[in-house]
């Protein structure tokens, strides 16, 4: 006969391969609380760029310009360099912007260059106020009559990355074919620690012109 005295120790007890299984829960449990801190999606386009380190942010420019994904091209330069763009712009200011036939006058040159997109016509702009967009339809009109001041359309080969030595940019030195001599990526750091690229400098190019420098223009 069963007594009860008996029985209740059963009960208070478990057996031993329970303990494993509530173990093993928990640990399930543990992990799954801890896969949001581990996701690694991009909240944003721009957070999906890879501008982690100097030559990353160059090969995120170049590969852009290569597709002529052009918004992202003007997503990866600095501030600074975005500032000069509007401002180029805004001026009408082309001559720093496409290269133009030095035969022509500048707003008779840049007119044909720019017939026919939205630059043209402004009831045909997709958007408005995005400089990002205005510089994408730019870019892809100099693209399409080989206007652009730089072309960095050829295989892109990294030589050497330079920090200056106040540490405020880097230069990541390059050479591009169908460019001759080294151009240089002048890379500065974002507020958000990210590397974006000031200017790009072909050989005995004008510093002191952002983005595109340029060899200075001699006097007529």
């Amino acid at each position: 006969m069963v007594v009860l005295k008996d029985v209740i120790p059963m009960i208070k007890k478990p057996p031993f391969f329970m303990h494993g299984i509530l173990l093993f829960v928990l640990f399930l449990t543990a992990c799954s609380l801890s896969l949001p801190s581990q996701q690694t999606t991009p909240r944003t386009y721009y957070e999906s760029l890879e501008l982690s380190t100097p030559e990353s942010a160059v090969k995120t420019f170049t590969s852009a310009f290569q597709r002529s994904d052009f918004l992202t091209v003007y997503w990866v330069f600095s501030p600074e360099a975005q500032d000069q763009l509007t401002l180029r712009m805004n001026l009408l200011d082309y001559q720093h912007l496409l290269k133009l036939d030095p035969s022509l006058d500048p707003l008779e040159a840049t007119r044909s260059i720019l017939a026919g997109t939205p630059w043209g016509d402004s009831s045909a702009m997709e958007h408005r106020g995005d400089v990002s967009y205005y510089f994408d339809v730019l870019m892809m009109a100099a693209k399409e009559h080989s206007a652009l001041l730089i072309d960095l359309s050829g295989t892109v080969s990294i030589q050497d990355t330079i920090a200056s030595p106040s540490q405020e940019s880097t230069d990541v030195v390059t050479s591009i074919d169908g460019l001759g001599g080294n151009v240089v990526f002048r890379t500065v750091q974002s507020p958000s620690g990210r590397w974006r690229v000031l200017q790009v400098i072909v050989p005995g190019g004008d510093e002191d012109q952002i983005p595109w420098s340029m060899p200075k223009r001699s006097e007529p």
